[in-house]
């Protein structure tokens, strides 16, 4: 089997656009669409997987800027994982993830993002469970008590990119996951909502300045909110005024939000349906250049090596001193070191992740440490925080 990039070569690429349409059941403009919308654009790549110069299987290395603990750092959003059913049992899979391993990590990508069909498949490559999210379902007419608070409301597009942008990264900076996007994926955005009837409303104040806005589509007696954003309470309450007013069109609303959104506490009526679904996972693709990344504020003086187990990427498997001194960091490999702490590159995802605590993971026994103090201090430096993905790939 040869991995390789899909550049230009247009009958292979005709070839994936079949291959996505087939394993996804998407219509050809929508594959073309996206294929010419971003595939050159950025730094977004195809691979694909050859048998005697035939296409067997690909996937979409996705160009990602993300928030992380307030950084903005580089990920690889790994998508349209698909083979041909005749080669399903050559391992196309498993060698394009493997070979995706490599480019991330050339391509200083220090985090891989996916959505899984399976987690224990994806597992087994190192990413690991590592995102959620809210989905809300309610009764219209439980929005009912909120009212409009003056503000006006009007539709949106490409000509607010630079506005939506200022609302969008003031409201999901404090994540950890959420894309920086670009100029161009705003573009995308708004095109890719005409395309699919999602409607585009922005809340403007009295000096037409862009305060917050709404993506959404209206469907089978429906208002799904596909993203909602705002940048203080009152603007929220306007917006969930706007969707009341379609009270004669619908009569169920539904959201998606971050885990710890508290939507729920300002209605009247929490006879609702709230779940938490698991969404997407997360990997870590280079250890060391996490670690020193990795915002350690406030530490005068910290000491400790973590022994990480990575099947398919060597440049982690390894032993890593972590040095801080008034917040200075260093980090070395050294492999003949006995590690303070020991996990796998998938718990240590998570953890680094923010999507548990390392305390959270010891009490697991996924976490292997003599030292409970070193835990604690730890977990005060490494905290939780809530992660949430915007954009799907």
């Amino acid at each position: 089997m040869e991995i390789r990039k899909i550049i230009d070569d247009k009958q292979i690429l005709q070839k994936f656009v079949d291959l996505q349409c087939y394993c996804f059941n998407l219509d050809r403009d929508i594959v073309e669409f996206e294929l010419d919308k971003m595939f050159g654009k950025d730094e977004s790549i195809i691979l694909g997987g050859f048998l005697d110069n035939q296409l067997q299987g690909s996937l979409i290395i996705n160009d990602f800027n993300i928030y992380w603990n307030g950084l903005n750092v580089k990920m690889g959003g790994i998508g349209g994982v698909t083979t041909f059913p005749e080669a399903r049992q050559n391992h196309v899979v498993s060698q394009l993830l493997i070979e995706s391993l490599e480019i991330m990590n050339e391509n200083n990508q220090i985090f891989s993002l996916l959505a899984p069909f399976s987690f224990s498949f994806y597992r087994k490559y190192g990413w690991e469970y590592g995102t959620t999210m809210k989905a809300m379902e309610l009764d219209i007419d439980g929005l009912s008590h909120f009212k409009s608070q003056g503000y006006a409301l009007k539709p949106i597009g490409k000509e607010h990119i630079q506005a939506a942008k200022q609302v969008y990264e003031k409201y999901y900076s404090s994540f950890n996951g959420p894309s920086k996007r670009t100029d161009l994926r705003w573009d995308v955005t708004f095109e890719r909502n005409l395309g699919n009837k999602v409607f585009s409303y922005g809340v403007f104040d009295d000096d037409d300045t862009l305060r917050g806005y709404i993506f959404y589509k209206l469907i089978d007696n429906q208002f799904v909110v596909r993203e909602m954003v705002y940048d203080s309470l009152e603007v929220r309450k306007q917006l969930l005024y706007f969707i009341y007013v379609h009270r004669a069109q619908v009569e169920k609303v539904k959201f998606v939000m971050p885990e710890n959104d508290k939507l729920d506490m300002i209605l009247t009526n929490q006879k609702l349906k709230m779940v938490i679904e698991p969404y997407m996972m997360v990997r870590v693709i280079n250890v060391k250049k996490v670690l020193e990344m990795f915002p350690f504020r406030n530490v005068h003086s910290l000491d400790f090596s973590i022994g990480i187990e990575d099947k398919y990427a060597s440049w982690n498997n390894t032993v890593f001193e972590v040095k801080v001194d008034d917040d200075k960091i260093q980090v070395a490999e050294n492999e003949n070191r006995k590690p303070d702490i020991s996990c796998s590159i998938q718990v240590f995802s998570q953890v680094i992740f923010g999507f548990i605590s390392i305390e959270e993971a010891f009490n697991l026994e996924l976490v292997s440490c003599d030292d409970i103090n070193l835990i604690e201090k730890l977990n005060k430096i490494i905290p939780k925080k809530c992660s949430y993905i915007t954009d799907g790939f």
